[in-house]
């Protein structure tokens, strides 16, 4: 959670300055929410994913056609 805060911070900062504005307290932290929200939502979204996809290395392979046998 304290590398979301910081990663949060950096992004409303960042936006800020490309602006040019200088943010007051409860903007700032307003905007910083909404980036922390969306970090979270993102993550969340990866980890579903990966968890869905947890059985898909072995029953997403293509399966070759069988060998015709041997008389």
């Amino acid at each position: 959670m304290r590398l979301l805060f910081f990663l949060s911070n950096k992004q409303a900062d960042d936006y800020f300055a490309a602006l040019g504005y200088e943010a007051h307290k409860e903007e700032f932290c307003h905007r910083r929410g909404v980036f922390s929200y969306r970090n979270r939502c993102t993550i969340g979204l990866a980890c579903a994913q990966a968890v869905a996809l947890g059985g898909a290395p072995t029953t997403a392979r293509r399966q070759s056609p069988p060998l015709a046998r041997r008389r």
